[in-house]
């Protein structure tokens, strides 16, 4: 990266489990390797646009409106290595065109791979007879109507991330849901 001429890095690059263990290899595939990533960045004479793939699981329980400028308190080591990465970008000097992302549960086609990671709304989508009903809930500890997350497409992932390339803004940290 560092002898290359990019205009833009898109750093999607982690174990998302929010159940994972605090072990090396996690935090080599989260924290390490963006650190070192970010390091390059930092260092690259044509400073690329770079946007880092975050998580809302730095917010941890919190229930209110979400907010960029509420305080992240995760509860997991996924959401702390996600908000590890956001204060090794906040901590270079260049700050322009540098893009956090805090994606709400990103759902899509061909999730069989996350197994029991996989979204709610492809878990219903993968039952036989493919119907969901609008604010249905899969779990009884949640009366249907009452749940609180917050799910975006990939699709619509990936129109925010190439807003953000072809964006005059100068980068910033922000949510991504839909609602």
């Amino acid at each position: 990266i560092t002898n290359c001429n990019y205009d833009v890095i898109v750093h999607l690059g982690a174990n998302s489990s929010t159940n994972q263990e605090a072990n090396s290899e996690n935090w080599d595939n989260n924290i390490q390797y963006s650190n070192e990533l970010i390091k390059r960045f930092n260092n690259h004479v044509n400073k690329p646009i770079f946007i880092f793939a975050s998580s809302a699981a730095t917010y941890g329980n919190e229930t209110s409106d979400f907010s960029e400028r509420l305080n992240v308190r995760p509860t997991n080591f996924y959401g702390f290595t996600k908000l590890e990465t956001e204060k090794a970008i906040n901590s270079i000097d260049y700050k322009n065109n540098i893009y956090s992302l805090r994606f709400f549960n990103v759902y899509g086609a061909r999730e069989a791979h996350k197994a029991g990671m996989s979204s709610p709304i492809y878990k219903r989508l993968t039952l036989p007879n493919h119907t969901i009903e609008l604010f249905e809930s899969l779990n009884p500890l949640f009366p249907s109507g009452k749940m609180a997350r917050d799910f975006i497409h990939v699709d619509d992932v990936c129109s925010v991330i190439w807003h953000c390339i072809n964006s005059k803004n100068k980068g910033g940290t922000y949510n991504v849901g839909s609602g």
